[in-house]
């Protein structure tokens, strides 16, 4: 991708967008411009003073931040994904690369396609993996589309960690919305499942034990406990109803404790038990093969 000197555009300088751009502009030289609908406000104005002082150049709107930049990286909300790509298919032209970061499903981002590249523009799909707090413009960013390979030699030359997924829009955001089923999913069942040692005098205990369990390598840990489902999830069923019911009891929430309990039901009952003989597999691929097969009626 050639600049010729021209400016990188950021729509969306939050927590993310203002970190990014500041980062490539103060740590790596990179010419930027950015725009924010909220420019002005003062819940905003640490994230504006961050960019100003780092050296992007601030504009006064979609279409100055937009025009005749070489790439677009769009970075707002998963919300306002498809109003922003609307907003911006208005300036438009056919070579320019718009890039959108939002975590959005993939069916979200083949609508903002479909809008980009009615400019005759092209689009790419990215999502950032982890909030970028710490590493700025070193965090991990997955990127998939036919020109997603330009954009990250580009970004990643000027500090950013880009990792390619691939040539189809929806890669990357199903790469991050799918993993978000663990890493949402963990976050909410630490917070039942401690909350509920707190209440019964006895986190120390459960967090320990927890953080024992956590230390064994991951891929044994969680590899074993996927595969051994298959014999067991029928028992495990049983154990997780008996401790819903004396949560619920309780009156304590017991959303997660509810919910794996109905997953671990639709694996007792989905056929796997019986498709291997009542035996763990030895490989994982095996088990998540027949549980990506069965589909709801």
């Amino acid at each position: 991708m050639d600049l010729n000197g021209k400016e990188i555009a950021f729509i969306g300088l939050g927590d993310v967008g203002s970190r990014y751009s500041s980062g490539i502009t103060k740590n790596h030289g990179a010419k930027t411009r950015g725009y924010d609908l909220k420019f002005g406000l003062e819940e905003f104005a640490e994230k504006e003073n961050r960019c100003r002082e780092a050296g992007v150049r601030l504009v006064s709107g979609t279409k100055e931040v937009v025009e005749d930049a070489p790439l677009v990286l769009a970075i707002t909300t998963v919300g306002q994904a498809i109003e922003t790509a609307e907003g911006a298919a208005k300036y438009l032209k056919p070579g320019q690369i718009y890039v959108d970061f939002n975590s959005a499903i993939p069916s979200v981002k083949a609508k903002v396609q479909e809008i980009i590249e009615a400019t005759g523009a092209d689009f790419c799909d990215a999502c950032t993996m982890v909030s970028p707090i710490r590493d700025w413009e070193r965090t991990k960013v997955v990127i998939s589309g036919k020109r997603a390979p330009e954009v990250q030699e580009v970004l990643n030359s000027w500090g950013m960690n880009l990792t390619y997924l691939g040539p189809n829009i929806g890669q990357a955001s199903a790469y991050k919305v799918l993993r978000s089923i663990y890493t949402k999913g963990l976050e909410a069942v630490l917070i039942e499942a401690l909350s509920s040692a707190y209440a019964y005098g006895i986190f120390d205990q459960v967090w320990d034990s927890i953080k024992t369990m956590m230390a064994e390598d991951a891929e044994t840990l969680y590899s074993r406990m996927v595969r051994t489902n298959v014999v067991h999830s029928k028992r495990r069923a049983d154990e997780i109803e008996a401790i819903t019911g004396m949560l619920s009891a309780d009156h304590r929430d017991c959303t997660m404790a509810a919910a794996a309990y109905k997953k671990l039901v639709w694996s007792a009952n989905c056929g796997i038990k019986e498709h291997f003989n009542n035996a763990i597999p030895e490989n994982l691929e095996d088990a998540l093969a027949y549980w990506a097969s069965v589909k709801e009626e």
